[in-house]
C-alpha cells in the first residue's frame, strides 16, 4: 500500500491524553484540560480511550459540562522512522492535537518514551520546531 498524503479518514472523538495536567478554574482563571479531539483512527492507534463520561466543571453555583476538547488550538506531529497503517491507509506523520493542560514538553516526553512501540523518531511542535531522536527513512 502506497504512503498516503493528506488528512487521515475517521471522526473524532474526545480522549484524555495521558500527560499533561488537568487544573479546575479558580477566580478569574480559566481552567486548564487534557481533554482533545482526536480522529478515532489516530487514537485508536496511539491507544487512547475516548471519554465516556464527561467531566463537570464547577462555575458560580452552576454545574457545566466540559464537553469539547481542543480541537484547531495547538497541534504536534509525529513523525515515523518508516510509514505506519494507521486505519486503512499508511501515514508517515500524523498530527495530535494539544489540551489545554498539556505542554510541548510533556508530548515530547511522552512519545519519545512511547518511541519503541510506536516506531515514532520525532516530533514536530505547532511552530515548526523538531525534536529528532531517531532517523526517517
Amino acid at each position: 500500500m502506497a504512503t498516503r498524503k493528506g488528512p487521515t479518514k475517521g471522526g473524532r472523538i474526545l480522549v484524555a491524553l495521558p500527560f499533561g495536567k488537568d487544573v479546575a478554574p479558580s477566580g478569574k482563571k480559566p481552567g486548564k484540560s487534557k481533554l482533545a479531539l482526536v480522529k478515532s483512527g489516530i487514537a485508536k492507534f496511539l491507544g487512547f480511550k475516548a471519554v465516556t463520561k464527561l467531566p463537570t466543571v464547577k462555575v458560580k453555583n452552576q454545574t457545566k459540562l466540559r464537553t469539547v476538547g481542543s480541537y484547531r488550538q495547538r497541534s504536534i506531529t509525529l513523525l515515523f522512522e518508516n510509514a505506519q497503517k494507521v486505519g486503512d491507509s499508511s501515514y508517515k506523520s500524523i498530527n495530535v492535537p494539544l489540551g489545554s493542560g498539556c505542554t510541548v514538553t510533556d508530548a515530547v516526553l511522552y512519545f519519545r518514551s512511547q518511541a519503541t512501540s510506536l516506531k515514532c523518531v520525532g516530533v514536530r511542535t505547532h511552530n515548526g520546531k523538531t525534536y529528532m531522536w531517531g532517523e526517517t527513512t
